[in-house]
């Protein structure tokens, strides 16, 4: 028989040699069915990712008041999803992390969807562009600054915004002063900003 070639004097690298020569087939370009865990910061196992597609991290649903955290709900997707009752949705303490929470209507909600800073020295700034529900030719879409001092943005599912399924607001933690704030919004009847201070 034979000597085997490529040997050594290591039985470990010689079954290291052998797994890879014979087993080198199972590994290679990800079929497009082939699924990938999605760990959130802390580890913990969030989803899972289909390889054709762009890593993405299952959204959250939200359908009680929160107090948002950095490892639940940063850089995700987040569902303000209830009707019928009052929402408040508190963003974490910025801290200039870069950290986003993109919110995103999934029900509308004319009983209001408040979203605010944890401190009123942690301001809003940016812009939110707000269409009528509508659309007439006559209504054009305006465009709503934050104020100097707001520190809470309001949906209120009619005059200031949240009218219809896929309005978006996105908050990204620039500082330990400031959010930055865009987004879009339909408005209906006599529109108004979304935009207040009502943080102490």
């Amino acid at each position: 028989m034979a000597a085997e070639t490529g040997l050594t004097t290591s039985r470990l690298l010689n079954s290291l040699a052998y797994d890879m020569a014979n087993k080198a087939s199972d590994i290679g370009i990800p079929a497009g069915n082939d699924r990938y865990p999605v760990y959130d910061a802390s580890g913990e196992l969030v989803g899972y990712t289909l390889a054709s597609s762009a890593l993405a991290i299952a959204p959250v649903s939200l359908t009680a008041t929160t107090v948002l955290t950095a490892a639940s709900h940063a850089n995700r997707t987040l569902l303000m999803g209830a009707s019928g009752a009052a929402l408040t949705f508190t963003l974490p303490a910025a801290t200039g992390s870069g950290n986003k929470f993109r919110f995103v209507v999934s029900v509308v909600n004319t009983s209001n969807y408040l979203i605010k800073a944890s401190a009123g020295t942690m301001l809003f700034t940016g812009m939110i562009i707000g269409q009528s529900a509508t659309d007439s030719a006559t209504d054009a879409a305006r465009t709503w600054v934050a104020g100097a001092s707001d520190d809470s943005l309001l949906l209120n599912g009619t005059t200031r915004g949240g009218v219809t399924k896929g309005d978006w607001i996105e908050f990204e933690d620039c500082s330990a002063t400031q959010w930055a704030v865009k987004g879009f919004i339909t408005q209906s009847g006599s529109e108004a900003t979304p935009f207040e201070n009502t943080v102490a």
